[in-house]
């Protein structure tokens, strides 16, 4: 899967940019496999389809787009923070969020949020790009990591069963 997620985001970076508002285009691999760029406005969606039948979504858009259907309601989300991209792959979904507040205010968030939904930080830190935090509760497993891009915080949220 791995080479189709890379052949996916080839894709996605040839096929987005000429696809129409509202068009949808299908590619098969080389190796058997599928990648469906779905376009309406803003909003581009990529899935892949393995030559086994694994499977891969990805979803984005600069104006914003809805959690995923599945995302648990105890992973905290600062308010007004805009998910921008999502993917899922597996057992493993990742959600990008952009907000405006700081990001010292963002890592408190987190670091409260999390507790008080019964997780257990494993680990965090503080790199000159940003923060991170590792959280378990039962079964699953939360990477936090809260970056500055200009004046946007960007939170990416990695949850998977451990």
């Amino acid at each position: 899967m791995h080479k189709n997620f890379l052949f996916s985001m080839l894709m996605l970076s040839m096929l987005a940019p000429s696809l129409g508002c509202g068009k949808s285009r299908t590619i098969t691999t080389p190796d058997g496999g599928e990648v469906t760029v779905d376009k309406t406005g803003d909003e581009v969606e990529v899935a892949v389809t393995g030559p086994e039948g694994e499977k891969m979504t990805l979803k984005g858009s600069e104006s914003g787009i809805p959690l995923p259907a599945n995302f648990p309601k105890d992973v905290p989300i600062p308010s007004k923070a805009k998910p921008v991209s999502n993917a899922t792959m597996g057992q493993v979904t990742t959600v990008a969020l952009e907000s405006t507040k700081p990001l010292a205010e963002i890592v408190t968030f987190y670091e409260v949020g999390l507790k008080k939904n019964g997780w257990k930080i494993e680990g965090s830190g503080n790199t000159p790009m940003g923060s991170f935090m590792g959280a378990t509760k039962q079964k699953r497993s939360l990477n936090v990591m809260i970056s500055k891009r200009d004046e946007v915080s960007v939170i990416t949220l990695i949850m998977g069963q451990q």
